[in-house]
């Protein structure tokens, strides 16, 4: 797992039918990028795939590759054809890895009165919060938690002079116009297939419902919430702050 976040909670904006399933089954989705809002989610334009001969070389120094083959090798990469040839071989790699990458989309703030109205059924759902391991560990999953980049402009990553960051460079990198998100993403690098997937319910530390949430849906939450015995440490309403165009949460009447 790398983690590389300094907040305790990131939030999880969703409508009620949606979250009375993630507490009853205790289980959060993870999507393959192609269903995402955002059609530059994951795009190859992220990545320049091109290989100069001193790339070439440096990158046949390092790769895994029997010293008897490394000459051999070589020859073949100084041919610009056989380079535009690998880097199309690198290109279906980044698909395979949209197609076997699954994630789930999380935020910084709970507050965002944007967020609310995308995402939570506007401001009639509910945002839960969770502490940064959503998951329940697994030595066999490679799992991410990161907070997106948001940039003005594509600036295509060299795929050799990034190396390994290449990856996360790929998964986390938005346009700015996505910025009020303030994402952070939780990411399975090779789901098996797998869509949904399990969190300890100690990860779950705060229910906050949507200021347009009826009584109703807030009660059947609350049941729910008792009846399998998770234990929060903030359960609250948004409200309209009528002074400053924003909302804010008050404790539960």
């Amino acid at each position: 797992m790398t983690i590389n976040l300094y907040l305790d909670t990131i939030y999880h904006y969703t409508d009620i039918d949606t979250a009375l399933k993630i507490l009853e089954n205790q289980t959060l989705k993870f999507s393959q990028p192609e269903t995402f809002n955002d059609p530059f989610d994951m795009h190859e334009a992220l990545i320049d795939f091109s290989m100069n001969e001193e790339q070439a070389v440096i990158w046949i120094k390092n790769a895994d590759i029997p010293d008897s083959k490394k000459a051999e090798f070589l020859n073949k990469l100084i041919d610009p054809e056989f380079r535009k040839e690998l880097a199309g071989y690198r290109r279906q790699t980044i698909t395979g890895l949209r197609n076997d990458c699954g994630i789930c989309c999380f935020s910084q703030k709970y507050d965002q009165p944007l967020m609310w109205s995308h995402y939570a059924k506007k401001h009639s759902g509910v945002c839960l919060g969770f502490n940064i391991h959503p998951v329940i560990h697994s030595p066999e999953i490679e799992f991410i938690v990161h907070p997106v980049n948001y940039v003005n402009s594509i600036t295509a990553a060299n795929y050799y002079e990034y190396g390994e960051g290449i990856v996360q460079y790929l998964l986390l990198t938005k346009s700015q116009i996505w910025a009020y998100e303030e994402e952070v993403r939780a990411v399975i690098i090779d789901r098996k297939g797998q869509t949904f997937f399990n969190f300890d319910q100690k990860c779950l530390t705060d229910v906050y419902y949507g200021c347009k949430t009826s009584t109703q849906d807030i009660e059947a939450v609350e049941k729910l919430l008792q009846e399998k015995g998770y234990i929060t440490d903030k359960r609250q309403r948004m409200v309209i702050d009528e002074s400053t165009f924003s909302i804010k949460p008050i404790n539960l009447s």
